[in-house]
This record gives C-alpha cells, structure tokens and sequence, in this order.
C-alpha cells in the first residue's frame, strides 16, 4: 500500500493555474510532460530546469517519439520556453510559462464548468440550469464520455465544498493562519526541511525521479531529528559533495548514508566548539564513522606533551 503523506514533499501550485489549464484541449501526453516538469521546477522552488528527453522518458514512462513529439508540441505552443537549447554535451533547459494567455493551445468552448479529458470541441457541453444543476447538451457521447462527466460534476462539488470549510484539516493550498500559530500550509517545518534536504542531495548526486529510495529516507530522518540546522545542513551536504574525490570516473556518492556522519559530525563539533568556546577536532576511521567524542586543542597539546616527557624530551 502506497504511504502518501503530504509530510514527505508537496509541489506548490496556483489555484489560478490549475483552473486555468482546464479550458485548454491538451493531450494526455502533454498533461503528463507538464506535471513531470512541475514537479521538477515547483517542485523544487525554482522556474527552470534540465529537461532531457531520456529523462522525461524515466518519469512519463513514454516512448522517446512520444515525448520528442510532445515536447516540441509544448514549446511551439509557448506552454513551455526553451532556455538554453540543448546538444550533443548540454542537456536543454525549459521552463513553464504561466502566462496562459501567451499559450496558443486550442481552447474548449466556454462552459462556466471544467471540461473533461475526452471532450472534444464538436462532442457536447456541460451546460449549468437556472437552478444550478449541471446537464449535457449534444449527440454522439459515449458512455465513457458520460461517465466522466459525472465523476467531473461531483468532483467540482466536492472541491467547492471544501473551499467552504474552515482551515485546519487543509482542504485548501492558500496560505493561512494555523491553530498553532504557525503560517503556512502544514504545521510545523519538518516536512518542508526534510524535503529541502532531500532535493538538494538529488541534485548534487544527480538523481531523477521523484524520490530517493527507502534507506536515504530513513538517513535524512535521522539527520533532521537531531534538531539540525537546516540551512548549515544543506551547506554542509555542499561541502560533502565538494570534497568527495572519486578515484575513477564510476566514482561517486550513492547515498545519503555517506553525507550522513560527515554533517553530524560537523554539527556535534560546532555544538561542543560553543559549548567550551574552542573548537574540536574529531578523528575518523576511513569509512566515515567517529571513533570518539573528539578531542580538544588543550588535550592534544597536553597529550603531546606527555609524550614528549615520556621519551625523555
């Protein structure tokens, strides 16, 4: 059973847009391109990014003709802006372009409601009563076309209802005031921590996809439940990356496991630096673990000197 929990990341989208994108007849393909380059723009809190057609195969699951031919659809439409124009050693950069009016995707005839997947220009409209209730007009629907209308109807219902009921439960995206005096859309930091860590640890590795695997999970779990500092995470992670020296061209950081003790121990060290106001040295084994609590600038120098005085110097 899948855990879907907004806890674990969320993409931020306008409700403007999300209704906006309904009056469009966009193709099934193109829907999925769009929400792929969301998740990895919005996603991540930026507006551009790497864009290759291998990629966009990894997380659409569609064939590279497909996705070759719906992502130059996209771009000549102007629903997505070409950046940086891709080639043999450059992967192309794209964003989105919100500004839907710019979009030259044929529209659906206005009807006041959203449309569904499967109707066409010419195959019928929803159309409203006086007394509110939402009927099909036109010839030629198919039971699935009928169907989908329904679902289509109760889920408008249902999105309007819960626009009427009081935050808390987050029923919607807008940002608000929470019972615990927290602003935001969920209480609390944790979830927005855990993500900012585990996109940015992506990024540097090189990961695609929407997630890491199980076991980074858990390591970056650990990580925030020390109370960590986000943002000297986040540098520290940098610095991981930074001083990673790969002995052959297949050499590289896995996983989070590896970042994992080099940022605690940074982070124990500043603790005890603050602590004793002086700073401390932690000694390593080779695979990355503590070998004690570290030792201060005093107690080497009085170490040495012990030494010194035992052989006689």
């Amino acid at each position: 059973m899948a855990d879907v929990q907004l806890e674990n990341g969320y993409t931020k989208i306008a409700n403007e847009l999300l209704d906006a994108i309904q009056q469009f007849q966009f193709t099934q393909n193109q829907f999925k391109l769009l929400m792929a380059l969301w998740r990895h723009t919005y996603g991540w809190n930026r507006k551009e990014c790497e864009f290759s057609l291998s990629f966009i195969e990894s997380v659409t699951y569609l064939d590279r003709k497909r996705v070759n031919e719906t992502l130059k659809a996209l771009i000549q439409n102007n629903v997505i802006q070409e950046v940086e124009s891709g080639s043999a050693r450059k992967t192309k950069v794209v964003r989105f372009n919100k500004n839907y009016d710019e979009w030259t995707i044929k529209r659906y005839k206005s009807s006041g409601v959203l449309p569904t997947s499967s109707q066409s220009a010419t195959s019928g409209e929803i159309t409203t009563s006086s007394s509110g209730v939402m009927t099909t007009s036109g010839s030629g629907q198919s039971a699935t076309h009928k169907r989908n209308i329904k679902k289509n109807i109760k889920y408008i219902a249902a999105a309007n209802n819960a626009c009427e009921e009081p935050t808390g439960g987050v029923p919607t995206t807008e940002i608000v005031q929470l019972p615990n005096g927290s602003v935001g859309q969920i209480p609390g930091n944790s979830s927005n921590a855990y993500q900012q860590i585990r996109d940015r640890y992506m990024e540097l590795a090189g990961i695609g996809g929407f997630d890491v695997n199980p076991k980074d999970r858990e390591y970056i779990k650990e990580l925030l439940s020390y109370d960590i500092d986000i943002e000297k995470a986040l540098s520290w992670l940098e610095e991981c990356f930074a001083d990673f020296k790969p002995k052959h061209s297949r050499d590289k950081i896995n996983s989070f496991g590896y970042c994992l003790p080099k940022i605690l121990d940074k982070h124990f060290a500043e603790k005890e630096a603050d602590k004793n106001g002086q700073k401390v040295y932690q000694y390593r084994r080779s695979y990355g673990r503590s070998t004690g609590k570290g030792k201060s600038v005093e107690q080497a120098y009085r170490e040495l000197e012990e030494a010194r005085r035992a052989w006689g110097g």
